[in-house]
């Protein structure tokens, strides 16, 4: 509970308009991003956090009773299990010192967005990033968003935008990123930071306005 509560406390409001936050009781959302599944909790080396578990978004917001499109979330999980059983072993060391390379955003075709924007009634778009002791930030890719990261940001802006439904992104980082090259695409922008372990929970105490932030 602590931890939650310090968790939502830290968090920064970057953008909110119209009123897209918070996110009405029992709403049904279309969840996007690999950064749902995949909590970066705390950074690496000393930057990192004690966790005997992660809650990541997408549980926070079923958990907070949101209703999840089930074909998005079911796709991003077996994506995310496949690439994922793909990954070598890794040292402690390696572990502790470096961040892992990140898997690389899923590909969504337009087909799946726009069935998504007809079945819910808004968006949320989950960008991670980790950093931390023992490696440097690069520019491209990691301060700025990928190319694939832009994209799905433009085309599900485009088709929620067009039924006149919302669009939240969520930032789970630690060093800084750029939103100039997007942030009037979407409605709201929630800072949440590096979290710790109830992460996710904390976000939808947030986007939910259990927590104002």
């Amino acid at each position: 509970q602590i931890s939650r509560n310090a968790a939502a406390e830290s968090m920064v409001l970057l953008k909110n308009e119209g009123n897209a936050l918070p996110i009405a009781a029992g709403s049904s959302i279309a969840l996007f991003g690999n950064n749902q599944l995949d909590l970066v909790a705390g950074g690496t080396g000393s930057g990192d956090v004690n966790k005997m578990y992660s809650v990541p978004l997408a549980d926070g917001l079923f958990r907070a009773g949101y209703a999840l499109n089930t074909d998005l979330y079911r796709t991003y999980s077996q994506y995310m299990a496949a690439e994922n059983a793909k990954r070598p072993k890794r040292s402690l060391m390696e572990e502790l010192m470096s961040p892992i390379v990140p898997i690389a955003e899923m590909s969504v075709t337009n087909e799946q967005i726009k069935s998504a924007a007809v079945k819910s009634e808004m968006a949320v778009i989950a960008i991670g990033r980790n950093a931390g002791e023992g490696n440097d930030r690069k520019e491209v890719d990691d301060y700025n968003l990928t190319q694939k990261e832009l994209q799905l940001i433009k085309s599900v802006a485009a088709a929620f935008h067009a039924l006149n439904k919302k669009v939240v992104v969520t930032l789970n980082i630690g060093g800084v990123v750029d939103v100039m090259q997007w942030r009037e695409d979407v409605d709201a922008i929630l800072l949440a930071w590096q979290p710790g372990l109830e992460g996710g929970n904390a976000m939808a105490d947030v986007v939910s306005g259990k927590v104002n932030p």
